[in-house]
């Protein structure tokens, strides 16, 4: 029996590896690759969480260097809205609680006035909401903090204080997805 070859074969495997590279960035793991894309939450899998920006449209901010332990999030048609996530390293196991003594009182230094702070739980995690107003520079924030193994994950939603309760919503959504995974966090954002 003699098995005849598939004119449309060649055209078949073409076909694939174009649908394949028509959503590759020209680097894996750039800022265009969907490996990275802030809706699957997958950038921060090797800090030891998840963080989805989901339906929002916010976009990851290209890093300002290599060493930045800070990344930020868009507001799409903003020039002032921002979600900034900041992962820190602690020498000892701390608490949520001491990890916030430890600077909470500095904020009326830095010209912030606290709002108020509340407690929570998420995704079997404990969590610290602080509200925040700079009055002089007119800028509210809302800072979200978790603890975790000697990680501190900071989460700073910050907008101009007319437009905040509107940044506020899709910063809300965003954080709420914030999930511990099981990897082991990297000391640094890469």
């Amino acid at each position: 029996m003699v098995i005849k070859s598939f004119p449309y074969r060649a055209q078949l495997f073409a076909l694939f590896l174009i649908s394949s590279a028509a959503f590759a960035a020209p680097m894996p793991g750039t800022g265009s690759s969907l490996l990275v894309a802030p809706e699957m939450g997958l950038f921060w899998k090797r800090q030891g969480f998840q963080l989805k920006a989901g339906t929002t449209g916010w976009q990851l901010a290209a890093p300002q260097g290599e060493d930045d332990e800070q990344v930020r999030y868009l507001k799409p048609n903003s020039s002032t809205g921002s979600l900034a996530v900041r992962t820190e390293i602690l020498k000892a196991d701390l608490s949520l609680e001491n990890y916030t003594k430890r600077w909470m009182k500095d904020y009326s230094n830095y010209g912030f006035e606290v709002l108020g702070t509340q407690p929570f739980f998420q995704n079997g995690s404990k969590g610290l909401v602080v509200d925040l107003l700079h009055k002089k520079s007119n800028q509210q924030l809302r800072q979200v903090l978790f603890v975790k193994n000697k990680k501190a994950v900071v989460l700073t939603c910050r907008d101009t204080q007319k437009f905040f309760s509107q940044t506020i919503l899709s910063c809300n959504q965003i954080s709420k997805s914030f999930e511990w995974t099981d990897n082991k966090p990297n000391s640094k954002i890469n």
